[in-house]
């Protein structure tokens, strides 16, 4: 049965299925409560979700959404990876360090987003760095914690036996250090996607970006255009999938060219 179960097309089979169970729930759901202003059915948000791809201001808006939080979760990877080597480099900043992304991972977004549009916009500028830094802020402590615990899984014989057979700084880098910091890194800048993702199309909402999807989300929620509320989700969900997908495939494409293990 196992085996059965792991056949592509099975596989595919079973995926399709549980996504049209999905949307025929969702269709029962949204007949129980009758109630197409608020909470329309999947038929309807489909059609809406197609007539606004149609307009320009549609593209406009994912364009700089994309580009704010995909600026914001390359950032936000960078600095992970630094504050990771700084806290190696110097182990007197490590625990400074680590009550500072303990802070950030603590506090719910909503706050963040708060505290930092008064004091970085100044409730000016239409909230355009909010969903850069909030993404930031959300991807810097994922990376951080998983590449520092990649560090201390690394085998402590490994590094003596590059000492003993005197490997170059470089072979030991490649051949002891990597493997286990990949390990680790890959998963991190998996979930980091759908955290800036989301905390960033959040930030846009609350900061009320303009040109955003979260300033049309904003919009449809305030003039309780469910329909347009629900498509604009659908399309956030979409995005989320299709980048974590191509995040997928060329970070396995990436482990193929460098395997380490």
């Amino acid at each position: 049965m196992n085996d059965f179960l792991k056949k592509k097309p099975v596989r595919l089979a079973i995926y399709i299925l549980s996504i049209l169970a999905w949307l025929l729930l969702w269709e029962l759901l949204a007949r129980l409560f009758d109630f197409e202003v608020l909470f329309p059915g999947p038929i309807k948000t489909l059609k809406t979700a197609v007539a606004l791809i149609g307009k320009a201001f549609f593209w406009k808006s994912v364009g700089y959404s994309l580009y704010r939080i995909l600026s914001g979760l390359f950032l936000g990877i960078l600095l992970g990876v630094l504050l990771t080597l700084i806290g190696r480099a110097l182990p007197f900043l490590r625990s400074f360090i680590s009550i500072g992304m303990s802070v950030v991972k603590s506090t719910p977004i909503a706050s963040i987003v708060l505290i930092l549009w008064a004091l970085v916009e100044g409730g000016a500028n239409e909230g355009k760095r909010l969903p850069i830094i909030i993404a930031v802020l959300m991807v810097s402590p994922i990376i951080w914690q998983n590449l520092t615990d990649g560090f201390n899984s690394i085998d402590k014989s490994l590094i003596e036996v590059a000492r003993v057979f005197k490997f170059s700084k470089l072979k030991t880098v490649k051949n002891v250090y990597l493997p286990p910091l990949t390990r680790h890194f890959v998963p991190a800048v998996l979930t980091s996607i759908g955290f800036a993702w989301k905390s960033g199309i959040s930030a846009e909402v609350i900061a009320y970006t303009k040109s955003s999807i979260g300033y049309n989300i904003a919009n449809a929620k305030a003039d309780f255009d469910g329909d347009i509320l629900f498509a604009w989700t659908l399309v956030v969900v979409l995005i989320s999938i299709t980048l974590e997908c191509l995040a997928k495939y060329f970070l396995r494409r990436f482990k193929s060219q460098n395997a380490y293990d």
